[in-house]
């Protein structure tokens, strides 16, 4: 993301009308490609110097707009008296830039426009800005991360940022700025949490340096608004339902303390039950008593009428495991003893409702107990979170599958390397490690276009996923660079492995009504031969891949006395 910043001087009695001509104009600039946002301010020291702020995905998309007609043409009907300062127009960008030698570093770029700059980041309501050291200590803050954490800034200030994010954001955040390898314009999606523990989500960039990091966050847009605004939602309304249910089970508590200090015998509880229905009735979640011995339902309020689909009258009599077909995570009738036995139980289960739909259940039951101790029904309480386990699926799965491929990505592949090396020092064979880099993929990206490319890189996976067993790990590491597991594999094996493979890869790609051919150089490590370490297998698969690429063969053995059947598999290109 970029901040493009320009100076304006207006003439006394126009700034409101020349604030007005940029923000009440639709299609002044929101249908260029790449735009996310437009602010105005007016200068702290000088109320007629007036600044436009505009945001862009990346600068081509705002030298884009600069340079087209629509740019030009949307400066008529802008009131006169605004005098545009061309000395001072800055785009500024957001994203850590790479060391290298002829970059300049952010505070380089933006070292002219850096007061204004500061005075944007602490005026708008568009970015979260948030500054702090390596310990994670905050030493600035924007308006907007103050007014979402309903805190001061003054008070964020020399305050720590992890207990503001989540415990899992937290987690990757430091993870991340420890990491060397981190990528420059690397974004991630983190949650704050603000003064009721609700999370709201951020599309953040990070820019680390020596002395600490910068977070440079958004609401996010474009594609990815819906499904982080979905994201979102899911989350607060999981804190707000976590909330309520906890609630409800202590309303439940103490109605149960109250029935056990003032019902004597078996009919004066099953009155007090009648009693409290009407209340329970208003209860969102599904609310169950039911016999402590034969589990037979004895009161069933409209949430679980509306949650599973059958009436109080059809489940009256009905013992509620068999009915909702319910999983257990350990034996019923263990869990049935620690109820007894402790007076409440809570976890997560699997039941079936009326239409045949699987739910997961957050479940607490409460036993009721009369003067002398003796158990005279269960109350259950039951809220589905169907949804947010859904969710954490999704997010689990993103975490470690390669978005276009749906191949695992590099760190689900070195934790499945990991586990066969385990079995390997355990006293099995190991196995194989594959590194594959295509070969001819750029031009195809040249000529044909990058979905063209997306397409070839997604054929490349399937045909790997096919031509691999049943126990094998096929990854995409990133670009046009893959990598296998291969767990009980000897060296014969391997061979034949990466013939299959390189015979594979020769296919033709259709592109429409054209076709591409994309060759491979393949890399062979053998575990433990060739080490028991990720890392050293790792490396002597790169070695061989390059030495294959560098000799023209399709594939290589780690040891450089083994290339194999060189005559046979000399590329033609």
């Amino acid at each position: 993301m970029i901040v493009a910043l320009s100076r304006f001087r207006v003439a006394n009695g126009l700034e409101a009308q020349v604030a007005a001509a940029f923000h009440d104009r639709p299609g002044l600039v929101d249908t260029a490609p790449g735009f996310l946002g437009l602010e105005t301010f007016a200068g702290a020291d000088d109320d007629a110097m007036f600044y436009l702020v505009t945001r862009w995905t990346n600068e081509a998309s705002f030298r884009a707009w600069h340079r087209s007609p629509a740019h030009h043409a949307s400066h008529r009907g802008i009131p006169k008296g605004l005098k545009l300062d061309p000395a001072f127009t800055r785009v500024v960008v957001m994203r850590r830039l790479a060391a290298t030698a002829d970059a300049p570093t952010l505070a380089d770029v933006t070292a002219d426009a850096a007061p204004v700059l500061a005075d944007y980041l602490t005026r708008t309501r568009a970015l979260y800005v948030i500054g702090a050291d390596l310990d994670g200590r905050i030493r600035a803050c924007s308006h907007a991360v103050a007014q979402r954490l309903q805190q001061p800034a003054a008070a964020l200030v020399g305050a720590s940022l992890w207990p503001l994010l989540t415990p899992t954001d937290a987690a990757t955040l430091q993870q991340r700025i420890r990491d060397p390898r981190r990528a420059p314009d690397e974004r991630l999606l983190l949650n704050l949490l603000d003064a009721q523990a609700v999370p709201y989500t951020l599309a953040c960039a990070v820019d680390v340096r020596p002395d600490g990091f910068l977070l440079v966050g958004e609401v996010p847009a474009g594609r990815e608004h819906a499904a982080f605004e979905q994201l979102s939602q899911i989350n607060n309304e999981l804190a707000t339902l976590t909330r309520e249910n906890a609630r409800k089970a202590r309303a439940l508590e103490r109605v149960n303390a109250q029935l056990q200090a003032e019902v004597a015998e078996r009919q004066r509880a099953h009155e007090a039950l009648r009693q409290q229905a009407a209340l329970l009735d208003l209860a969102r979640d599904a609310i169950v008593v039911r016999d402590p011995g034969s589990g037979a339902i004895r009161y069933w309020n409209h949430g679980a009428e509306a949650l599973f689909g059958w009436s109080a009258a059809e489940a009256a009599g009905a013992l509620v495991h068999r009915l909702l077909d319910t999983q257990f995570p350990q034996p019923r009738d263990a869990i049935q003893a620690l109820v007894l036995g402790q007076g409440w139980w809570d976890g997560e289960l699997v039941q079936r409702t009326r239409g045949g739909a699987h739910l997961v259940v957050a479940s607490r039951w409460v036993v009721q107990r009369d003067a002398a101790g003796a158990p005279l029904a269960i109350l259950e309480s039951h809220t589905d979170i169907t949804a947010r386990k859904d969710a954490e699926a999704r997010l689990r799965h993103e975490a470690s599958h390669d978005a276009l491929t749906g191949l695992p990505n590099r760190a689900l592949f070195l934790d499945r390397l990991g586990a066969t090396l385990a079995q390997g020092r355990a006293g099995r064979p190991s196995g194989a490690v594959f590194l594959l880099d295509l070969d001819g993929f750029k031009p195809v990206n040249d000529t044909h276009g990058h979905e063209a490319g997306d397409v070839v890189l997604r054929e490349v996976g399937a045909r790997l996923r096919h031509t691999s067993r049943p126990p094998d790990t096929v990854a995409r590491l990133g670009g046009d660079e893959f990598a296998l597991v291969l767990p009980d594999t000897d060296r014969a094996g391997a061979v034949r492995m990466a013939q299959r493979i390189i015979a594979a890869l020769r296919v033709p790609i259709a592109l429409g009504e054209r076709t591409v051919r994309v060759g491979a150089s393949l890399g062979i490590a053998l575990a433990p031969e060739h080490g028991t370490e990720a890392r050293t297998l790792l490396r002597a698969a790169d070695q061989a891949m390059y030495r294959a690429k560098r000799g023209g063969h399709d594939h290589a053995i780690a040891d450089a006395s083994a290339l194999v059947d060189p005559g046979n598999t000399t590329k033609s290109g």
